[in-house]
């Protein structure tokens, strides 16, 4: 795809990493990036659910073969077979890899896990669990799970600074101080915490934490915005955020980690 963009520099080339368009996520990549979480050490990403992954297959005259499905279970369970697919660490993991990238501002320096399928002996190819460990410059670390047993985490990133600490997920962001701040002012039912010269309103929440209010009007949905940063990108002639550099930088996070598991080693970018 990369080679493809440069052969046709007059076309717009996005990719579809769309929960990188959450005004959530940017603003909590933002206070990483300013320093509102002090020095971020470690990331954990967690992908969680309590279900097979599955989909059931309806009784059908359709046939998929001329699409390259020698049948209709290939087709709706395409995600079970490497034919088709990297599995959990593609299919998911790579929205929550492209924000760690975005976050650390460079890719993973080696990458290593474990992964099987272990719960789930229903003929799929590809894991039914995944837990990986990635190293990036600096010792920073960042690790991702995904799981088909159990659903207690869900789908979240748990961001960890010398300063502070945030549970971010895809529309909702809680901050945790290590410690009380000059910055950190309580008035009423609501904590402000200013963070580089900039005020932000959060609603009081339980453990001393503070959720993020998304500052965004209309629409909020990742993938509607998506879309309309593409059309922008089209109309106004400018590059995506998310361009094929990006995809390319987070497809190699997620595919060397399978490569990783599979060969049971420590593989570096």
């Amino acid at each position: 795809m990369v080679r493809a963009a440069k052969e046709h520099p007059s076309l717009v080339v996005q990719v579809g990493l769309q929960r990188h368009y959450s005004p959530t996520v940017r603003r909590a990549a933002e206070l990483c990036r300013t320093g509102a979480l002090g020095k971020i050490t470690h990331i954990q990403c967690y992908w969680h659910r309590n279900a097979s992954w599955r989909r059931p297959v309806p009784t059908s005259n359709f046939d998929p073969r001329p699409w390259g499905y020698p049948d209709l279970e290939h087709l709706i369970n395409w995600r079970m077979y490497k034919r088709y697919s990297q599995g959990l660490m593609a299919e998911l993991g790579s929205h929550m890899m492209e924000i760690v990238n975005l976050i650390y501002g460079s890719m993973p320096v080696a990458v290593t896990g474990f992964g099987g399928i272990d719960y789930w002996k229903d003929g799929r190819e590809t894991y039914d669990n995944v837990v990986v460990i990635y190293t990036f410059p600096g010792g920073r670390k960042a690790t991702f799970s995904s799981i088909t047993t159990n659903a207690r985490h869900g789908e979240q990133l748990q961001i960890l600074g010398t300063e502070a600490s945030m549970d971010l997920g895809w529309n909702q962001a809680t901050l945790f101080r290590e410690k009380e701040t000059p910055e950190l002012i309580k008035t009423g039912n609501q904590t402000v915490i200013t963070a580089m010269g900039e005020t932000m309103k959060m609603a009081k929440s339980d453990q001393k934490g503070a959720k993020v209010e998304a500052g965004t009007k209309g629409k909020v949905d990742p993938t509607y915005l998506a879309l309309a940063s593409f059309l922008s990108s089209i109309r106004d002639g400018k590059k995506p955020e998310v361009d094929v550099q990006v995809g390319r930088e987070a497809a190699a996070t997620i595919l060397l980690a399978n490569e990783a598991m599979e060969e049971g080693r420590v593989v570096k970018f």
